[in-house]
């Protein structure tokens, strides 16, 4: 599944009632990712330029196999 928009704890906070996922996430047209594998330094400045806490991780085909946040940072 390609990935289309993403979705933080501040996102989630916001809400109370169950919704699914896709009524809160924000959209996102161009959804940052990385590949896996690309060395971890190569995460922080997308993640710094795009403002984004978390960025997903895709194999060769772009599948979606992982994610990236920022608490994984050295």
């Amino acid at each position: 599944a390609d990935a289309i928009g993403n979705l933080s704890m501040w996102d989630v906070a916001r809400y109370l009632a169950d919704l699914r996922v896709e009524q809160i996430m924000v959209r996102v047209r161009d959804v940052a990712t990385i590949r896996r594998d690309h060395v971890i330094e190569d995460a922080s400045p997308i993640m710094i330029e795009r403002k984004i806490g978390c960025l997903p991780v895709v194999d060769d085909a772009g599948a979606v196999v992982g994610i990236v946040t920022e608490s994984d940072m050295p």
